[in-house]
């Protein structure tokens, strides 16, 4: 049996829902360029650290639950 190896949906938000998406959108483009810009920081300063996803992500953990 072959499995389907793409599937393409096409959405059809109202105002509402694209304006909802937009917002997303650039809510996880910030975060991705914050945690690039961690990255890149860590990685230049005198140390060279390499900072790991893991890492990143218990910190937006502890992010998302100090501020609502």
């Amino acid at each position: 049996m072959k499995a389907n190896s793409a599937v393409k949906f096409r959405l059809y938000p109202d105002k509402g829902q694209a304006e909802r998406l937009t917002a997303w959108s650039h809510t996880c483009r910030a975060v991705w360029n914050i945690a690039l810009a961690q990255r890149i920081w860590a990685y230049h300063s005198a140390r060279r650290e390499t900072v790991r996803s893991v890492q990143q992500c218990a910190e937006l953990t502890e992010t998302r639950r100090a501020h609502d």
